[in-house]
């Protein structure tokens, strides 16, 4: 699948899940990695190279022991399994560095598919 294609694809898969999220009744915000105010709270710098790195969605939980905890959310809008597993060794190193380096933005991690 061409870059373009594959961006426009994961940009759907970010707005489902969003969209998902936001009927739940754990979730008071929600926001992607498009959106024009929240998007960098998102982003993350790796600790060596100076490259970046960020997850798809974001927002803040409600109720019970979840009230307003913040979580970060990785998409992946698939078919089948394709290289999920890749991908997902790459999401827990980035969740264990924004838990370790950036822990107040960060309470729980999603690997929604």
């Amino acid at each position: 699948m061409p870059g373009e294609a594959m961006h426009l694809k994961g940009a759907d898969g970010a707005r489902r899940a969003k969209k998902w999220l936001d009927a739940t009744t754990r979730v008071r915000m929600s926001w992607t990695n498009e959106d024009a105010v929240h998007a960098s709270r998102l982003e993350f710098e790796w600790p060596h190279g100076g490259q970046s790195y960020s997850f798809d969605v974001g927002g803040m939980l409600c109720g019970e022991d979840f009230e307003g905890h913040f979580f970060v959310a990785e998409c992946k809008n698939y078919a089948d399994a394709a290289d999920q597993g890749t991908h997902y060794d790459d999401w827990v190193a980035k969740c264990y560095l924004t838990r370790r380096d950036h822990r107040r933005l960060a309470d729980h991690f999603m690997w929604i598919t």
